[in-house]
């Protein structure tokens, strides 16, 4: 576990690194429990369970990472494992599964609280 990881080695005195991956939202979609009554009965609700169990366990790293005392000083760095399903409208060519850049070209967040990116 992740979080269990961080709390044994956040006072030594090296850096840490950790790289975590996230179940992702490709069909066939699982149940999540979780957020079953947000969607129910909706299209497409698997999809939406999971990207909404998705958005909870990344809000529950950097809810831990705040508790802990870490987050100020720690890079959270969140992106896609590759480009869209459909072809790339902003400039690049082609799509996932692609060696172009709509293939290649993924969405990412970087959070560092202690330093202005």
């Amino acid at each position: 576990d992740t979080l269990e990881f961080l709390k044994k080695h956040k006072d030594g005195d090296r850096p840490i690194f950790t790289v975590v991956w996230f179940p992702s939202p490709h069909a066939p979609h699982a149940e999540a429990p979780e957020g079953a009554s947000l969607y129910q009965g909706k299209p497409n609700a698997g999809y939406y369970r999971e990207i909404t169990l998705l958005d909870q366990q990344v809000g529950r790293l950097r809810r831990a990472l705040r508790e802990m005392g870490m987050a100020e000083n720690t890079i959270v760095w969140y992106c896609s494992d590759n480009g869209g399903l459909v072809k790339e409208t902003s400039g690049g060519s082609e799509k996932n599964g692609s060696i172009y850049e709509g293939g290649l070209r993924v969405p990412g967040i970087i959070e560092w609280p202690a330093r202005q990116l």
